[in-house]
C-alpha cells in the first residue's frame, strides 16, 4: 500500500501523536486488569536485560547505537534486503503491554535503522532497506501462578536479537515462529517435490526432443538416444536438483 510508504509517515505520525496526547490522562488496560507485582516483576526483568546489553531508556522504550559489525539478511514489506556493515546504526526495541482474556501480553517491537534520527514508529514504514521491525510477543496467563522468567529472558533475548540483525538459536526460533519452520522435514519436502518437478519436466522435454530428432534424423539417432541409462540420469537429477534446492531454501527461511 501506497500509505505505508516512508513519504507518508508523517501524515500517520500526526494522527497517532493526536491518539497518544488525547489518552495521557487514563491509566493503561494493564495498569488497571493486572495485578501490580506481576506487572512490575515483568517490567523489572525487561529493564535489566536491555541495560545489560547496552539500552538506553525505561520501559517502554529503549534505544542503542552501535556499529553494524556484520551484513545480514533482512525482511521488510516481503522485500528482502542484504544490510550494510560497518556503518552507523540505531536499535530501538518498543514494549506494547495489554489484557486480553485475562493474559497480560507484551509486544516486544524490534526496530533496525540506519537512519540517525528515528524512533520505533518510524521504522514501521516503508524505507526501501533503511528501517526494518518485527514482533514478538510475551504471553503470561494470570489465572495460572508459575514462573516464567525463563520464558521472558528469551522472548527478550529474541526482541534484541531482531534489532541487532543477529540470527536466532534454534529454540529462539521455535518461539518466534511457534514451531521450528526450519530442519529435515522442510529439507525432504522440497527435495521430493522440487525434484519431482524436475524430472518430470526433463522427461516430457526429452519426449518432445526425440520425436524431434526422429524427424529429421531418422530411427539410427532415436537408437542411440535410447541407449542411454536415462533411469540413472533422471535419478541422479532429483537427487542433485532436490538437494540444491532443499539446502537453498532451508537456508533462506532461517535467514
Amino acid at each position: 500500500s501506497l500509505l505505508c510508504m516512508k513519504t507518508y509517515e508523517p501524515l500517520w505520525r500526526y494522527l497517532y501523536d493526536l491518539i497518544e496526547e488525547s489518552q495521557k490522562e487514563y491509566p493503561s488496560k494493564t495498569e488497571v486488569l493486572c495485578d501490580s507485582i506481576v506487572y512490575q516483576e515483568r517490567i523489572h526483568q525487561i529493564q535489566v536485560m536491555m541495560e545489560e546489553h547496552g539500552y538506553q531508556g525505561t520501559y517502554p522504550n529503549y534505544v542503542k547505537e552501535g556499529i553494524m559489525k556484520h551484513p545480514s539478511t533482512e525482511q521488510s514489506y516481503e522485500k528482502a534486503y542484504l544490510t550494510p556493515f560497518r556503518v552507523k546504526v540505531k536499535h530501538i526495541i518498543h514494549c506494547d503491554d495489554e489484557i486480553e482474556n485475562n493474559h497480560l501480553l507484551i509486544d516486544f517491537i524490534s526496530g533496525l535503522s540506519f537512519y540517525d534520527e528515528e524512533d520505533i514508529y518510524g521504522c514501521t514504514f516503508h524505507s526501501h532497506g533503511k528501517t526494518f521491525f518485527y514482533t514478538n510477543t510475551y504471553v503470561k496467563d494470570l489465572n495460572r501462578k508459575y514462573s516464567d522468567e525463563t520464558y521472558l529472558s528469551s522472548m527478550i533475548q529474541i526482541a534484541i536479537k531482531k534489532s541487532e540483525g543477529i540470527r536466532l538459536n534454534r529454540r529462539e526460533r521455535e518461539l518466534y515462529y511457534d514451531k521450528d519452520p526450519h530442519g529435515i522435514y522442510l529439507f525432504l519436502r522440497i527435495f521430493f517435490i522440487y525434484g519431482f518437478v524436475f524430472i518430470s519436466y526433463m522427461i516430457v522435454t526429452g519426449i518432445l526432443c526425440i520425436y524431434i530428432v526422429s524427424l529429421i534424423y531418422g530411427q539410427y539417432m532415436i537408437d542411440v538416444l535410447l541407449s542411454f541409462p536415462w533411469w540413472l540420469i533422471l535419478m541422479c537429477a532429483w537427487i542433485i536438483y532436490g538437494f540444491i534446492s532443499g539446502f537453498i531454501e532451508v537456508y533462506v527461511n532461517r535467514k
